[in-house]
């Protein structure tokens, strides 16, 4: 890994020697030890330890494009690309066994992105464990397989009416207690 020694040792603290007890309905578990994955909340803390660990993620294919943002990874495979998706896909999650880390593949979506005036040519073999979509959130932003922007505008618009009718209800409210 491409992480100095240091970084490492800091890691290593944080990953280690770590403790958990679940409660629920006034009964609770013994104390057990736990050295895997990140602790939920941690704030600055994950994101920056997926990020260091990584750093040796990479595509088979320098036309493939994998992007990482946090704890996120987007994986982008053009069509004329010389290694299809489920190649690289398979690459990312042997890359995480290795590294004894799991995929969240309920979480993992397949938007194919193709041109709207030319709609698209042919479609990719679909892979068993990804569920295709027409649409996929990207980092706060819906972005739909045909590039374009309407489910976005209307999730904006619903967030923007409910957020309006909140204000409108609470000033109401206020001038009717202060009315009172």
């Amino acid at each position: 890994m491409g992480a100095s020694r240091g970084v490492l040792c800091d890691s290593s603290a944080v990953l280690s020697n770590r403790y958990q007890i679940c409660r629920y309905g006034g009964y609770a578990s013994k104390l057990a030890s736990f050295n895997r994955g990140f602790v939920q909340s941690s704030g600055v803390a994950r994101p920056t330890l997926f990020v260091i660990f990584a750093l040796d993620l990479n595509t088979l294919s320098g036309s493939n494009e994998l992007i990482k943002f946090a704890d996120d990874s987007t994986l982008l495979v053009p069509e004329d690309s010389d290694t299809d998706l489920e190649t690289e896909f398979n690459n990312i999650l042997a890359w995480a066994n290795t590294n004894s880390m799991v995929i969240n593949l309920a979480k993992t979506k397949q938007p194919i992105f193709y041109n709207p005036r030319a709609g698209p040519k042919s479609l990719p073999p679909a892979i068993s464990t990804i569920e295709r979509v027409t649409s996929a959130k990207l980092l706060g932003i819906y972005i739909q397989n045909n590039l374009k922007c309407d489910i976005y505008f209307k999730h904006i618009m619903t967030v923007y009416s409910q957020r309006l009718h909140t204000q409108v209800t609470q000033k109401t409210r206020s001038q009717f207690r202060d009315a009172a």
